[in-house]
């Protein structure tokens, strides 16, 4: 079990704990086969859980053994486009760029003093470069430390929006936080590194940590175009999840 990580989002892992144990609130203690789906099929399996005394590392512990042994999560990132995915959780070990919006630089969230997002880049060796516009591989991974809204991953995504614009529409206060925008200035229109174009509305760079999560797919897109270091134009896909926890180490 994870030992004090510096970010646990206590609201997503209490609502997937209470419904692996929905059918016990009258009881402390108890062992019983529960149905439990997140999407897709349901499925049973048997489980001790102390719903009313469990800590949230507790919670996480039973969350995360519960989704392995239902083939609900998948180690690793997702680089090319999930056509028959239904898992919507992945666990992945990755080093990751910290960065810091302060409320100065928020639009008015209610609620929000300050927003952090870890950005892990994708892993250069799959990347197309965007003369092949239609073969994209590889994926940026925005982890964002807040649940911003309850939305699902459907499956598809909006043209003109990437998952980068999600963000900031995010950090703007723009709602829905998944429209198109033009001109696409966090995605195909803006050749800037993602790490830049969220510099560019108030990010702090607090530098690079090597972290453990496990994450929810909130959004998915192919459409995240930046210019990497080597000169080179790539064309990749990038990913919003919403983390139910940060290790870093």
């Amino acid at each position: 079990m994870l030992r004090n990580p510096p970010y646990l989002n206590k609201n997503e892992i209490d609502f997937y704990f209470d419904q692996i144990n929905r059918n016990s609130e009258k009881i402390t203690k108890s062992k019983k086969t529960i149905e439990f789906s997140l999407s897709g099929p349901k499925y049973s399996q048997t489980f001790e859980a102390d719903k009313k005394n469990s800590s949230t590392l507790k919670k996480l512990d039973i969350l995360k053994e519960y989704l392995t042994q239902n083939n609900q999560i998948e180690s690793g990132r997702l680089i090319s486009w999930p056509w028959e995915r239904t898992v919507q959780f992945f666990h992945e070990k990755v080093t990751a760029t910290k960065l810091f919006f302060p409320k100065s630089n928020l639009a008015e969230i209610h609620g929000l003093h300050h927003l952090v997002v870890w950005v892990s880049e994708p892993e250069y060796s799959v990347l197309s470069e965007r003369s092949e516009k239609w073969d994209v591989s590889g994926s940026f991974l925005y982890l964002i430390e807040t649940l911003y809204d309850t939305g699902i991953y459907k499956g598809g995504f909006l043209s003109g929006c990437s998952a980068l614009q999600a963000l900031a529409n995010i950090v703007t206060n723009s709602t829905p936080i998944i429209k198109s925008m033009s001109p696409e200035f966090f995605g195909r229109h803006n050749n800037q590194h993602p790490i830049e174009k969220l510099e560019s509305i108030g990010a702090v760079n607090i530098g690079e940590r090597d972290i453990e999560t496990i994450y929810r797919l909130r959004y998915m897109t192919d459409e995240q175009c930046f210019t990497h270091n080597d000169g080179i134009l790539y064309r990749c896909h990038d990913i919003l999840g919403y983390p139910l926890f940060i290790d870093a180490k």
